[in-house]
C-alpha cells in the first residue's frame, strides 16, 4: 500500500515510484487521502484500505504527515486497536508489517523517529503513538523529489529543518 497525498499524485511525484513497483511485478494500491496533520478519521480510512487491499507492506511517499499516517496505520493494523488506544509509549505490541519511507520534504524528520503524531479534532489536540517498531526499515532520500513542490511547502519545510537544527 502506498500512502501519500493528493498533491504529490497531481504533481506526478508518485507515478514513477508506482511504475517501478509495477514493473517489478508488485500489485500496488494507493491511499492518497492524507492531509496535513492527519486525523484519526484519515488514519482509520487508511487502515480500512490497508485491510481491504491485502497489502503485505507499506510505502509512505511524502512529508511528515504521510509518513506519520502510515506509521499510525501499521501500528493499528498490527495491534488491532484504534489510534487513541495507542496514545503513549510502547503500546503496539505485535510486530508491524514492513514499512519504507520516501520523504519529499526537508524538515519533519518523521522518517527517523519512533513516533507517529495524530490529530484528534474533537479533543482539539494531537497525540503521539510511540514505538521503536515505527522507524521505517528503509528510507530513500532523493533531493530531486523536492524540485517542483509548491514554493510555500518548500519554504515551510525548510524553516522546519532550520528550527530542528537550532533546537538541537
Amino acid at each position: 500500500l502506498v500512502v501519500t497525498d493528493k498533491v504529490l499524485v497531481e504533481l506526478g511525484v508518485v507515478a514513477p515510484v508506482l511504475n517501478a513497483l509495477q514493473e517489478a511485478g508488485l500489485s500496488v494500491t494507493v491511499f492518497s487521502e492524507v492531509e496535513p496533520d492527519p486525523t484519526i478519521g484519515i488514519v482509520m480510512a487508511g487502515i480500512e484500505q490497508l485491510r481491504s487491499s491485502g497489502a503485505t507492506a507499506v510505502l509512505a511517499i511524502g512529508g511528515g504527515s504521510s509518513i506519520d499516517a502510515a506509521k499510525a496505520m501499521i501500528a493499528c493494523h498490527a495491534s488491532g486497536r484504534r489510534p487513541k488506544q495507542l496514545d503513549g509509549y510502547f503500546k503496539v505490541g505485535a510486530p508491524v508489517m514492513p514499512f519504507v519511507a520516501v520523504p519529499t520534504t526537508a524538515g519533519s524528520g518523521s522518517e527517523v523517529t519512533v513516533a507517529a503524531v495524530v490529530s484528534d479534532p474533537r479533543a482539539g489536540r494531537k497525540f503521539a503513538i510511540v514505538d521503536n517498531q515505527l522507524v521505517p526499515a528503509a528510507i530513500a532520500l532523493d533531493p530531486n523529489l523536492m524540485v517542483g513542490l509548491p514554493a510555500r511547502v518548500t519554504a515551510a519545510t525548510g524553516m522546519d529543518a532550520l528550527t530542528h537544527a537550532i533546537e538541537s
